[in-house]
């Protein structure tokens, strides 16, 4: 039989649904949206400086070789993946969502920081409550700004 592992949000799901207490949830929202976002941001990090130094590389190593070497395919091919690269650069926004996905992080840990501390908002009455809103409005925000985003971007195209 194989084991099948369960996701971070089975596990999330699954404390709401037996009924947890508030903080719990807070806590276990937290540390899944914490996860999900930090992995995003680091996932296109490097994405973005991967393809960044093959942009920057590529046609130095392109222009070398054809002038010195005269290897005028390897040449080509070399200038195809520095073009590439910097059509996935820009096709995907990968700094901005970069950007985005590392904001959204360390925003959620500053809320949960004051909301553990009791602080500013959260130290009035029902401070998971209101803490589950602010963040959960927040990252709804995130989400409709992707959201928007692919609609411009698709309207650019013409669809």
């Amino acid at each position: 039989m194989k084991y099948k592992r369960e996701s971070e949000f089975d596990i999330f799901w699954k404390s709401c649904e037996k009924g947890e207490d508030l903080k719990s949830i807070c806590q276990s929202r937290t540390e899944y949206s914490l996860r999900w976002y930090t992995r995003k941001a680091l996932l296109y990090k490097n994405l973005f400086y991967t393809f960044s130094v093959i942009n920057i590389v590529a046609p130095l190593i392109s222009s070398a070789v054809t002038s010195c070497l005269k290897w005028n395919c390897i040449g080509v091919v070399i200038s195809v993946l520095g073009s590439s690269s910097a059509s996935l650069l820009a096709l995907f926004n990968m700094k901005d969502k970069w950007s985005t996905y590392r904001t959204a992080a360390e925003y959620i840990k500053s809320q949960y920081t004051l909301y553990l501390a009791k602080i500013e908002t959260y130290s009035g009455e029902n401070p998971e409550k209101q803490y589950l809103s602010m963040i959960e409005a927040y990252m709804q925000n995130i989400h409709n700004h992707w959201l928007k985003k692919q609609d411009n971007e698709e309207i650019g195209k013409g669809k």
